[in-house]
């Protein structure tokens, strides 16, 4: 419920909202990334499906996005792996749009993208600063149609300075050409900042005769653009050799009378360069190189209409002369298109005509104010154009005489219908804004970035901080963020500026209860004032798990001391001059596999358990406890010496033989055995693996002095508990055990074959344990089912004492003493002399005592009958020489056969 209440706040969202992981290739470094999820408004704003996205590689949904201008991946892998927080506005080549984008990292590997498409205003944005430039060029050529220049460095002094104006450049260039010589020409002008005195050494250049920058403009008479330099390595070798410190990078040939007359470089602008950037500075250059020529060649022979007419029908702004009382006497050619009429049409009319009756008068006195000491005004009016109102912008301009008259008026203006359709949607954003928070289930603010005051609240912030409106209107977010003020106020500055948008706070409710939110924040228009939107999610059951998700990273899940990994990050923060020497001590349970194999891995993690209290018990606070292995713990020590260690290592060592009950109930108990070995720093930079190394060597060396006496306790245990279940198990084991070492007795078997075959025989069915206590009790014959059960206890018995070091050879004898004479046996099925001897020996022992001992499933045969039996089995299930010998050499002279003996004794002469 709680994962379908979150998605639906996710679907729910006011924005695009995806989560992404990221891939690292095989050298660590991350490469791609992956979609986790992604809400409606991701797939209406980016036409990709949540189908065809989640879990696939962006580069699988977008192969084309690492040609992308935008380097998305490396950006995003910043934002995951260095914290970096992300807000920028980006086009998208590979989706064809415009996107604002806010990206964090939630966990590392981890991040979030919050877009919203804004091709549409980037487009009216575009539209705007297209006409904006079109009109400060025009300003600037106006100027400089006014302006005498003293030289040409002059010139092109203030050329480049009102081009690095305009487009916000860092570096500006010219080289001046000569296309009869092909040369060119560094002229020496103040605010040449670039690459030219790097490719130039002399003051002519053979430029065509090598493969440069220059000589592609000079070949295509075109501007040509690079941009992000770093991503065009390749491209920079040659064609953009000198130009080292550029990342974006655009150069213009200027053309007059057809001729290319010299190249201009502009690099570094903030952002990328565009086509239009390219146009404009281009048109500026043209016709700054237009009108210092016209003005060279005619010698000031044209009127200043002329040349102004002749520069503004190459501009896009709506360019008029007129006169006080309005009446046209001058039009360019986007003024005649943008109306739909012609200049012969146009002069002589007054344009007030085309103004609303309304505004005529504002406007007719907006110009009229004009003085010398104010020679130029801007406004915003409508006009009637094709029965449609469009809105335009404007800005006045009046020259006067000497005696300041009013000679004549220019308007420079351009249509900003769609900036004001822009302006008014906005409005009705703030609009629906409203709704939207007082309709929404998100809680959500709006608050003064300045003071903190809360100007609004919907519904849900109502409910869930339990104040009601009026309450929270008298309130602010210092008395619901439990944040020093200073921190807060900060941090809102920070949101206001746009520079982080996304927090995890505390906020206090009401009733005084304290909950963990995640607050985006971002500032709006709201009322006409600078507020912002917090947007506020109730994370206070996250927050607890991630606490509990930390503890699981650092702690051993079985026994609660550390783990390896914060074992080996602790080593390294204490690895300082500081704590010298570190020391580590190893420790190793034994015998862990033998009881996990025997009884089972709930009584292995009850001993874990029980020797990692044992050993907390024995160090320090300051100490580090940690299990880093199945059976291995180790602890970390700072700042100590040999001797303190040793003195720990005898605390520990007492942990050693320590009885330890598995069963409360049933008593059953084993004793513990725990090898240690310690390693220290004998120099500052001796490593982790240094100190392990030396430990575990002490340790093993010390191990096998202790190997073969626990192996013998750990079978002990085992039996111990076996007999616990089944009394009548431990004196059939001990009966069996007597009855081979007779019979290898006669049979002649050396001296030291006889214990062997003794303890084999009282060991055949240790297996039993792992078999349930009410299958081996059973008073009743055993169904199929228990039966099979029951078979498999020669498997477990040869496993539990092939991994022990002193029983380790009898385990196949034990794995085989079921199996027949005839090859029906189990459970491998052996037949005749394959079986090892042993095996035959303990196949005939077991199976009289069964037959002699009481049962009550099962009436007791006498000795006659046993012997009957075998005999009648004798050469199928049994070997024909071990019954002849039990028959005739053992049971008439063996007295234990006939007594209830539970003893079994090295060396004792067991005939009569």
């Amino acid at each position: 419920m709680e994962n379908d209440f979150i998605n639906d706040i996710v679907q729910g969202l006011p924005f695009g909202y995806a989560l992404h992981q990221f891939v690292i290739d095989e050298n660590g470094k991350p490469c791609d990334y992956i979609f986790l999820e992604l809400n409606s408004f991701f797939e209406q704003y980016t036409g990709l499906s949540a189908a065809e996205c989640i879990g696939k590689k962006v580069t699988e949904v977008l192969p084309n996005i690492k040609e992308d201008s935008f380097d998305w991946i490396k950006e995003y892998a910043s934002v995951s792996y260095e914290g970096k927080k992300l807000d920028l506005e980006e086009y998208s080549n590979c989706l064809d749009r415009w996107y604002k984008v806010s990206a964090y990292s939630p966990r590392k590997g981890y991040f979030v993208t919050i877009i919203t498409d804004i091709s549409e205003e980037k487009f009216v944005q575009n539209k705007m600063i297209e006409k904006e430039n079109d009109i400060k060029r025009q300003e600037v050529l106006m100027d400089m149609y006014n302006k005498k220049f003293t030289s040409q460095v002059d010139f092109l002094d203030y050329i480049l300075e009102k081009a690095k104006e305009l487009t916000q450049s860092e570096y500006v260039d010219v080289c001046l050409y000569n296309e009869q010589t092909q040369e060119f020409r560094v002229p020496p002008c103040k605010i040449n900042t670039g690459a030219t005195n790097n490719l130039l050494n002399n003051s002519t250049f053979e430029s065509l005769k090598t493969k440069n920058l220059w000589s592609q403009v000079i070949h295509q008479r075109e501007p040509l653009i690079f941009n992000n330099l770093n991503r065009n390595a390749e491209k920079s070798e040659n064609l953009l050799k000198g130009y080292t410190k550029y990342k974006h990078i655009m150069s213009i040939p200027v053309i007059a009378d057809n001729k290319i007359v010299a190249i201009a470089d502009l690099g570094n602008q903030a952002s990328e360069y565009t086509e239009m950037d390219a146009n404009h500075i281009a048109l500026l250059f043209q016709s700054a190189w237009f009108i210092q020529d016209q003005k060279a060649l005619e010698d000031r022979i044209f009127s200043d209409q002329k040349k102004l007419a002749y520069i503004s029908n190459k501009m896009g702004a709506l360019i008029c002369e007129f006169k006080t009382d309005s009446t046209i006497t001058f039009v360019n050619k986007a003024y005649c298109k943008y109306f739909g009429k012609s200049a012969e049409e146009l002069i002589g009319e007054k344009f007030l005509k085309f103004i609303p009756s309304e505004e005529k008068d504002i406007v007719q006195n907006k110009y009229l104010t004009l003085t010398p000491e104010n020679p130029s005004i801007k406004y915003i009016h409508q006009v009637q154009k094709d029965n449609e109102i469009r809105w335009t912008q404007w800005e006045d301009m009046c020259i006067f005489d000497a005696k300041e008259n009013p000679i004549s008026y220019y308007s420079i203006g351009s249509d900003i219908t769609e900036e004001k359709q822009l302006n008014d949607e906005q409005e009705k954003q703030l609009s629906q804004l409203n709704g939207m928070i007082n309709g929404s289930q998100v809680v959500m603010l709006v608050i003064d970035p300045l003071s903190g005051e809360i100007v609004d609240a919907n519904p849900a912030a109502q409910n869930f901080y339990g104040y009601d409106k009026n309450e929270l209107l008298q309130m602010s977010i210092h008395d619901i963020n439990i944040l020093e003020d200073e921190s807060i106020n900060k941090l809102m500055h920070e949101a206001n500026e746009e520079k982080k948008n996304y927090f995890t706070f505390s906020h206090r409710l009401k009733n005084k209860e304290i909950k963990r939110v995640d607050v985006y924040s971002s500032p709006i228009k709201y009322d006409d004032k600078n507020m912002l939107c917090s947007i506020i999610f109730d994370v206070t059951d996250r927050e607890n798990s991630m606490r509990e998700i930390k503890y699981l990273a650092f702690h051993d899940y079985l026994t609660g001391v550390y783990n390896r990994r914060y074992f080996e990050e602790q080593y390294s923060n204490l690895n300082k001059s500081s704590n010298f020497p570190l020391a580590v001590i190893m420790g190793d349970l034994n015998g862990l596999k033998s009881i996990n194999d025997s009884l089972g891995h709930i009584a292995g993690d009850s001993v874990l358990k029980e020797v990692a209290k044992r050993m907390l018990n024995c160090i320090d606070k300051g100490n580090i406890l940690a299990r880093i292995g199945g059976d291995e713990f180790t602890i970390l020590l700072s700042n100590t010496n040999e001797e303190d260690v040793k003195i720990l290592m005898k605390s520990l060592k007492n942990i050693n033989n320590c009885k330890f009950t598995l069963n409360a109930e049933e008593k059953s108990t084993i004793e513990l055995s725990i090898s240690f070995g310690y390693g220290i720093q004998k120099y500052p930079n001796d490593t982790l693996d240094d100190l392990m190394t030396e430990a575990e060597s002490f340790m093993y060396r010390r191990k096998y002095y202790h190997s073969k006496s626990m192996k013998s306790n750990a079978i002990k245990a085992i039996m111990n508990i076996l007999f616990e279940k089944s009394q009548r198990e431990e004196k059939h084991s001990e009966r069996v055990g007597l009855m081979c070492q007779a019979i290898a007795i006669e049979l002649g078997w050396p001296e030291e074959y006889l214990n062997r075959i003794r303890i084999a025989g009282y060991l055949h069915d240790i297996g039993k344990i792992t078999v349930d206590e009410y299958i081996l009790n059973k008073p009743e014959k055993l169904n199929d089912n228990e039966w099979e059960k029951m078979k498999l206890h020669p498997l477990k018995s040869a496993s539990i004492l092939e991994n022990t070091h002193e029983y380790k050879d009898i385990a196949n004898i034990v794995l085989s003493h079921h199996e027949r004479y005839d090859g029906t046996g189990y459970p491998r099925g052996l037949k005749g002399e394959v079986i090892p001897m042993e095996s035959r020996i303990i196949s005939v022992a077991d199976a009289y005592d069964a037959m002699t001992d009481k049962r009550s499933y099962q009436l007791t045969k006498s000795q006659d009958e046993a012997i009957l039996e075998l005999k009648r089995w004798s050469g199928t299930q049994f070997d024909p020489e071990v019954v002849s010998v039990f028959i005739n050499k053992v049971l008439p002279y063996y007295d234990f056969l006939t007594t209830d003996s539970s003893i079994i004794s090295e060396g004792i002469d067991f005939k009569k």
